[in-house]
């Protein structure tokens, strides 16, 4: 899903709603998402996100749910480009071994945009402790292009790098179409990129709007 990047959300919550599903010959995937920025001021906001998954195999299902809670404030802002962090508690009920189900996580965000505001790219790092051997990083880079001020296409590419795990890569490309009031729905497909070869494609649908205006 398209999450809120470096910038802060415009006036009025920014929401996104969204579900996703893969399927494999070993198992199928079902995902939720629940996304709320709510600014407080030009340069601090407060971010909410649930995801939820549910994975079905012939041994049975199992559900997984993972919630933070954190902070944004924008560093610096030029005329096209911003770079802000943010930081926040996350809980996670998949939490095992040396993983508490608690933790902790931070992000550093970038974003430039060119002149006419058509096309932006926007970076992030995160990194994520749950323990003290629980250290999770995230490296997400986004290009958007709006050809048009209601469609909207996104190209992302996002790799998790568990130190006990390893990496995992994938990518996601997704168009939005917005209606008059800002409204917007999501399509979009996310491959998982393994040792070269494209896994477990997953189908993406969002709904973007706002709790209040």
């Amino acid at each position: 899903m398209a999450h809120a990047g470096a910038w802060v959300a415009p006036n009025g919550d920014r929401t996104i709603v969204g579900a996703a599903y893969g399927e494999t010959e070993e198992a199928s995937t079902v995902e939720t998402d629940l996304f709320i920025e709510a600014p407080l001021n030009s340069r601090i906001s407060v971010v909410a996100n649930h995801w939820s998954q549910t994975v079905t195999t012939f041994e049975g299902t199992e559900t997984g749910n993972e919630s933070v809670l954190s902070g944004k404030y924008r560093l610096l802002r030029g005329d096209r480009s911003v770079v802000s962090v943010q930081g926040g508690v996350v809980w996670d009920s998949r939490a095992s071994g040396e993983c508490g189900e608690w933790g902790g996580e931070a992000r550093l965000l970038v974003g430039a945009a060119t002149r006419s505001g058509r096309v932006f790219v926007s970076g992030e790092l995160g990194a994520r402790t749950q323990g003290n051997d629980c250290v999770h990083a995230r490296y997400d880079l986004t290009v958007g292009v709006k050809p048009h001020r209601r469609l909207l296409g996104l190209v992302q590419v996002f790799v998790d790098d568990d130190l006990i795990y390893g990496e995992t890569l994938k990518a996601q490309a997704s168009a939005v179409v917005f209606e008059r009031n800002d409204r917007g729905v999501q399509l979009g497909v996310r491959m998982r990129l393994d040792a070269g070869e494209f896994i477990e494609p997953t189908i993406l649908l969002s709904y973007w709007s706002a709790l209040r205006r």
